[in-house]
């Protein structure tokens, strides 16, 4: 539901937090109850979409991030603040990796189109938000650190993917994209070790 632009306000109730990121962005955290005394924790974040991509240029698009499930019948309010700080402290380490790239934000593009216009529709309704994932062209190159880091072009923010949060470690956090292949998989599955298909980043292409 949420990918094609509703909002229920039972399935997306925002998360205050406190991060200060490096660069100014926000992170835009939710809660989504499944009862009592367990949530899911998901981000709206933006990802490099390989679909979207070709040879002659790269897209991000906006993407549900699911970082946690959290299970507490003892103490739910604060196991979900131990999650948000985990997830504030993988952004800010996110912040300090040497590859970084950029996205057009001034250039964002509805991801689905008729979403786009089911939300004109219903434009007067205040019983119902509409919230369309968007889609940004995204620098081909990636860059590194030194290379005019400080200097922020207009129309153009920084993309870093999020770190482990753990300060003994140094490496970058990975998503899987969870579709019906591999909800599928999760649920047929008998073996702990198997792995998900992995999208990677433009750098690893």
């Amino acid at each position: 539901m949420l990918a094609t632009g509703r909002w229920p306000y039972v399935l997306c109730k925002s998360l205050k937090n406190t991060s200060n990121s490096k660069l100014g962005k926000k992170i835009s955290l939710y809660e989504t109850k499944i009862d009592s005394a367990s949530r899911i924790i998901w981000e709206v974040a933006t990802a490099f979409s390989p679909r979207r991509s070709s040879k002659e240029q790269n897209f991000s698009e906006q993407v549900i991030r699911v970082w946690d499930i959290v299970l507490d019948h003892d103490n739910l309010s604060r196991s979900i603040d131990q999650t948000i700080e985990r997830i504030e402290k993988s952004h800010l380490r996110g912040e300090e990796c040497a590859i970084y790239a950029e996205i057009d934000t001034s250039n964002g593009v509805a991801s689905n189109p008729e979403a786009a216009k089911e939300k004109k529709k219903h434009k007067k309704n205040k019983n119902m938000m509409f919230r369309i994932p968007q889609v940004f062209p995204m620098s081909n190159e990636v860059v590194c650190a030194g290379q005019s880091r400080e200097e922020n072009p207009s129309g153009k923010s920084r993309h870093f993917h999020p770190a482990s949060d753990d300060p003994r470690q140094y490496t970058l956090l990975k998503f899987y994209e969870l579709n019906s292949g591999a909800v599928k998989m999760l649920l047929d599955g008998h073996d702990e070790s198997m792995d998900l298909p992995f999208t990677p980043g433009p750098k690893e292409q």
